[in-house]
């Protein structure tokens, strides 16, 4: 009866959470390392490996700081020498402190509350109920690596504060979670988007991709200002091997479409139409003699975009934008990631997949 009280709660805070804009809802799972110890002091027991799942909820204090509670379910089990298997089913309550170290990296701790649904052991097809256990609090600490805006795997390491012996020894959770929101749920909304997207492909391909560079512009005016010229030389040669690394990487990896190249303090141009001496040629030289005279066009850019603007997370890699310079919807092929787990790809990677995707969405 308690499971199914645990179910029904489940689903209804999967539904009430989803309503709120300010919670972030993620349903999560994965194997989960630990050994229930025996009742009885005397029997030896090996670890096994059990799944767990659950939700969790995910409440924003400030940019770093959040909250994230939940509740799962999950299995903790043991076997003896001659196969008898001691078997614990608990649901839990939790709530973190959830706090962001780096862009993509995130520590997380707080209490946890396990609630004994069932207690039993197996051998063979012979199962019995048995005492000697019961509900647990326990600590839990972690770390969180998101892998794309919606899906992050984890690290979790629990340890019980109140009778250890008899409720579990100290675990270790492999978690991956995917975050639910209300987009995933807007078919007329995604249908309106892809309609758009194929708008998008075609336009692009009929006209032109413009790529903004980083022209460092602000740090080399001071430092001239300064009359520090060692300085700009540094900066102007960084700045150089950086946008030729992607002006090589276009010239050899991609053909879609044509393409364009032009400094970021020149965005208020290019976003007024006015293409006069604004583009750069293969050798990075401001080059009078291109001459852009479409009304429609896209902007990609290979740096850290906010592909999402509900939250403060940037995403590092190639991006394509409309001509207001706003993050083109889904599911346009906006975005080519710039890591391979935690590897940041060479421009030429990243060029090269996002040719590939461009003409397999033509396709589709």
């Amino acid at each position: 009866m308690r499971l199914q009280i645990y179910i029904i709660l489940f689903i209804s805070t999967i539904s009430i959470s989803s309503a709120q804009t300010d919670l972030k809802v993620s349903l999560f799972g994965g194997p989960d390392f630990s050994l229930l110890q025996p009742p009885v002091d005397s029997i030896d027991v090996d670890f096994a490996v059990t799944v767990f799942g659950g939700v969790e909820m995910l409440y924003s204090i400030s940019d770093k700081n959040h909250i994230r509670f939940g509740s799962s379910v999950f299995n903790k089990r043991s076997t003896t020498q001659n196969q008898l298997q001691f078997n614990n089913t608990f649901v839990s309550v939790f709530a973190n402190y959830h706090f962001r170290l780096t862009k993509h990296i995130y520590f997380f701790g707080g209490p946890q509350y396990s609630i004994l649904l069932q207690s039993n052991t197996v051998q063979g097809t012979v199962e019995d109920d048995i005492s000697g256990y019961d509900s647990y609090m326990s600590v839990n600490a972690g770390v969180d690596f998101q892998l794309q805006p919606r899906l992050n795997l984890g690290v979790i390491y629990e340890y019980p504060i109140n009778n250890p012996k008899l409720a579990t020894w100290p675990s270790l959770k492999v978690k991956l979670s995917f975050t639910i929101d209300k987009e995933l749920f807007k078919l007329k909304e995604k249908q309106r988007r892809r309609a758009y997207s194929e708008v998008k492909l075609q336009e692009l391909k009929k006209t032109a991709l413009l790529v903004r560079l980083r022209g460092y512009k602000n740090q080399i005016t001071a430092f001239e200002e300064k009359g520090d010229t060692l300085r700009v030389k540094l900066i102007k040669q960084k700045r150089d091997e950086q946008n030729r690394s992607i002006v090589d990487a276009f010239s050899s990896e991609f053909d879609y479409c044509p393409v364009y190249f032009f400094y970021n303090y020149d965005t208020k141009k290019i976003k007024d139409k006015d293409f006069k001496d604004v583009f750069l040629n293969k050798d990075l030289e401001f080059d009078a003699s291109i001459v852009f005279d479409l009304d429609t066009f896209l902007v990609g850019e290979l740096d850290y975009t906010k592909l999402d603007s509900t939250t403060d997370f940037s995403n590092y890699g190639f991006s394509i934008k409309d001509q207001n310079f706003e993050v083109l919807p889904k599911p346009f092929p906006r975005f080519v990631s710039g890591y391979i787990a935690f590897i940041r790809k060479s421009p030429r990677a990243i060029i090269r997949k996002l040719n590939d995707m461009l003409y397999d969405s033509k396709k589709n």
